[in-house]
């Protein structure tokens, strides 16, 4: 079982504890659960710093690499195009 953190949590992890409070609280759920989480939306090293410190297993990450098609599953072509990383990508 997996779960995923929605970027709007992540936004601000590395600058607010609230924030950072905001995401902690649904991470240590999925954990009691023995679920795996998924950080969805990093865009900056200090927003995968603070993940990474929260104890995620993985993350979705323009930071690592922008999303792409995975052709074994036979998604179109445009699928891609409409995928964006930030407003500056």
């Amino acid at each position: 079982m997996a779960s995923k953190t929605n970027r709007h949590l992540i936004e601000g992890i590395e600058s607010s504890d609230g924030q950072r409070n905001r995401a902690r609280n649904p991470i240590r759920l999925a954990r009691s659960l023995e679920a795996s989480v998924i950080a969805e939306g990093i865009e900056a090293e200090s927003q995968l710093i603070e993940v990474t410190a929260l104890g995620v297993d993985a993350v979705q990450a323009c930071l690592l690499g922008r999303p792409t098609v995975d052709r074994t599953i036979g998604l179109p072509e445009a699928y891609n195009q409409n995928q964006k990383c930030s407003a500056t990508s």
